[in-house]
């Protein structure tokens, strides 16, 4: 009997398997780029990750710093470009899902490729987390007249939160302040006075140790009507050069003269914007405020009325 060589039978291709496109859109939007994965495109999935987790520690990166108006036309559009990158990526994932449902197994990616992906994003989370776990912005709205121009009624703005933590109060700073006396109401008002510093209102004029604080004239488009009185604008720099602008009537207010305050340790003296028409260190009130009151740092305006007002500093 002779030898009859044995051959092993031909192996059948496994069949394809089918990818669900509802799935592969919330698996991009649970980690960046897993999606692509999932329907066979390492490549594209790593790419979606590496933009969208880019851009997340740049953004980390610049909540770090006090930031400057072009870091935070930078910020706006970092932001918008991580939203965006991140929710095309799912969609596209799904498009790519429901034109092509079956998948040749050997476009798969391996399980090592899944947890390598996460586990760069989880990493990513981890690091931007821990930088920014003092650095948490929130908005709030504005009620009242008190801060006008600079702030209107109905803006929104966006502030750095508990920034008087960890930070020196500069004078200049427009403060969310904490108002026990108040029923725990928030202020929101400009710090001019450091501790040991004297502070008085002459004539509607702001002087600082027994200097004037130099103010101009400002823009006239910011000229405001206030109970049938103009408010004018002004614009007013403290001694280390820092500029901001502040509204007053031509009437001769009850606070425009007030007598000097010399403010004490660990407490700073506030005023509003609005001269003639702010609830401030002038009066008892509000008095000096404790550096514990002092809260967050008001950034910039979110949302305005008027609409060219849509990212403004507030300086």
């Amino acid at each position: 009997m002779s030898d009859i060589p044995l051959t092993a039978a031909p192996s059948e291709p496994l069949p394809p398997k089918r990818r669900y496109f509802l799935l592969a859109f919330v698996l991009s939007l649970v980690s960046v780029g897993v999606g692509h994965l999932y329907v066979g495109r390492t490549k594209r999935g790593w790419s979606f990750a590496i933009a969208v987790e880019g851009a997340v520690l740049i953004l980390a990166v610049i909540l770090q710093t006090r930031p400057a108006p072009v870091l935070l036309a930078l910020f706006l559009i970092l932001g918008v470009f991580e939203l965006g990158t991140w929710l095309y990526g799912a969609v596209d994932a799904a498009i790519i899902a429901r034109r092509r449902p079956l998948i040749e197994r050997n476009a798969r990616a391996r399980w090592t490729t899944y947890l390598l992906l996460i586990a760069a994003n989880v990493a990513v989370s981890f690091v931007t987390n821990g930088m920014v776990k003092h650095v948490v912005w929130r908005s709030f709205n504005i009620p009242s007249g008190s801060m006008q121009p600079t702030l209107r009624i109905g803006d929104l703005f966006v502030v750095w939160r508990e920034y008087f933590v960890d930070h020196e109060p500069q004078r200049g700073d427009i403060a969310t302040i904490l108002m026990p006396q108040m029923n725990n109401t928030i202020y929101v008002k400009r710090i001019v006075g450091l501790p040991g510093d004297r502070v008085q209102m002459l004539g509607g004029r702001l002087y600082l140790n027994g200097e004037p604080v130099v103010q101009e004239a400002g823009p006239e488009s910011d000229r405001m009507t206030e109970y049938r009185h103009d408010l004018l604008p002004f614009i007013e720099t403290l001694p280390d050069g820092r500029r901001y602008e502040i509204g007053r009537n031509e009437r001769n207010g009850m606070l425009d003269d007030t007598p000097v305050f010399t403010v004490p340790v660990d407490s700073y003296f506030v005023l509003g914007d609005n001269r003639t028409n702010s609830l401030d260190s002038r009066v008892r009130e509000v008095g000096f405020v404790p550096r514990e009151h002092l809260q967050d740092l008001a950034l910039f305006v979110f949302w305005p009325h008027d609409w060219h007002r849509i990212g403004q500093t507030l300086e």
